[in-house]
């Protein structure tokens, strides 16, 4: 059930019919029975492991709560990490090795095996929830949160269907305060994010998807200027299509009551590499900060230790997005420009107040990490290649543009759009003094309504990030 979807129109319309009137324990067990539902919409089967998985953390969480003896404490602890990774392994990642081990079985002309023997399907949201509930147990284990005894409660933690999906992953110690506490609607707050989220994703990012997925699908049909605009499309069609769903998640989350964070923070006006991952996916980015880069040391040794620390998480970052080459040499390449970062940091950090250097320092970061989004979307590592050598290698050429000239125009217009909103949201005063005046937010959400009507694409495309 896509948020772009007429079954989820009437899905949310119906839920906040009921949820509004309800007391607060009443809520709860809506909000679980009402994101069961939702979760089972894609495919009930995958509801029976959700369950298992929030009743084995809830009582594991108890166990690591209540026990005193250091060991057993850290037994229950690592049993929680294990099953958990060992879950998601197996749903996201089995395919992956046993294709592999296919490979060398066909090259040792060992032909009589059955290949589909083991066709697991993934399912959907699982890295996200997984996620969500291990914070609670890093958590809990290092005493930063208070243990959940309320199954109901926890069950709504890592259940509530905005986030469910596709995030963003909220830690415990910020939102079961929240479902303990007396739930307030924030109405005006939630649906100002709620149409921006799905001006990114209706209008910003389905319209570049058409042009992208042909450069993408058949780059031999294309110059190396049609596939250099394909790549800052794809920049800007990833951004608008998952920063457009986590706004509509959070925005969903401030109508029933709850503050998930923010996810995103304008991350094309990012002038570090740094600095992009502060501002890009930061629920998961400082998930990876936290449970593994710090645990491993963080930057409290020597640099190389440090380097050493960043390679190690960036490349798992990678990995969590899937069994494919290309996510593991996106994450080595972003590891190696932070460590690059690190090593010249005194000669790289420069302060200045020249706009026109930092203007400069923006578009050369944007630039290196729209040629690394290339690895992201390419099928494989091959495709990859080709498609930047075509940029790089094939002289200046617009072949393939004129059938999707309309696009074009449309797209680079949204860009353009979406940049001054981002580039605006940045100033803080100027938030305060209009974003709580009610008449600008009824002005507001005409404009958006209207912009949506106007330069909406609305053929249901699925979210990028569903597929992780």
């Amino acid at each position: 059930m896509l948020f772009t979807s007429f079954p989820f129109l009437i899905f949310i319309t119906f839920f906040f019919s009921i949820y509004f009137y309800l007391g607060k324990k009443n809520k709860i067990i809506f909000l679980i029975l009402s994101s069961f539902f939702f979760y089972g919409w894609w495919d009930y089967r995958f509801l029976f492991l959700l369950i298992f998985s929030i009743l084995f953390d809830f009582y594991i969480g108890k166990l690591i709560n209540n026990e005193k003896i250091k060991r057993k404490k850290k037994i229950y602890f690592i049993s929680s990490i294990f099953l958990n990774l060992l879950i998601l392994s197996i749903f996201k990642y089995l395919n992956f090795f046993l294709d592999g081990f296919y490979l060398i079985l066909k090259k040792l002309n060992i032909t009589n095996i059955n290949e589909n023997l083991f066709n697991i399907i993934l399912p959907i949201g699982i890295s996200f929830y997984t996620f969500q509930k291990l914070s609670y147990i890093f958590d809990l284990y290092k005493n930063k949160c208070k243990v959940e005894r309320n199954l109901l409660n926890f069950t709504c933690y890592v259940s509530l269907f905005p986030q469910l999906i596709a995030g963003p992953i909220v830690r415990a110690k910020k939102l079961l305060p929240q479902i303990n506490s007396n739930i307030k609607p924030l109405f005006i707050d939630g649906l100002r994010l709620i149409l921006w989220g799905f001006f990114l994703k209706l209008c910003l990012a389905d319209t570049l998807a058409i042009f992208v997925d042909a450069c993408f699908e058949n780059p031999n049909k294309f110059g190396s200027m049609s596939l250099l605009i394909g790549s800052i499309f794809f920049s800007f069609q990833i951004y608008g299509d998952f920063a457009g769903y986590s706004l509509i998640a959070i925005g969903l989350g401030k109508l029933m009551g709850f503050n998930f964070g923010i996810n995103f923070n304008a991350p094309y006006f990012a002038n570090s590499f740094r600095d992009f991952w502060k501002r890009w996916h930061i629920s998961l980015s400082s998930w990876f900060r936290d449970y593994i880069y710090i645990n491993l040391g963080g930057n409290k040794k020597n640099l190389l230790t440090r380097n050493r620390n960043v390679m190690f998480t960036m490349v798992l970052a990678g990995l969590w997005h899937g069994a494919n080459i290309t996510f593991v040499i996106w994450g080595f390449l972003h590891a190696i420009l932070i460590i690059i970062q690190n090593t010249f940091q005194k000669y790289l950090n420069i302060k200045t107040k020249n706009k026109i250097f930092k203007i400069f320092q923006i578009i050369f970061i944007f630039s290196i990490i729209n040629i690394l989004w290339i690895f992201f979307r390419s099928k494989d590592i091959n495709s990859a290649f080709f498609y930047i050598k075509k940029i790089f290698n094939s002289g200046i050429s617009f072949e393939g543009l004129q059938t999707y000239i309309f696009f074009i125009y449309k797209g680079f217009f949204l860009i353009f759009i979406t940049m001054i909103i981002d580039y605006f949201i940045t100033f803080k005063k100027l938030n305060k003094n209009f974003l709580n005046n009610k008449l600008f937010n009824y002005f507001l959400f005409l404009i958006v309504l209207l912009s949506i009507s106007i330069f909406g694409t609305f053929n249901e495309v699925p979210f990028i990030y569903f597929q992780f």
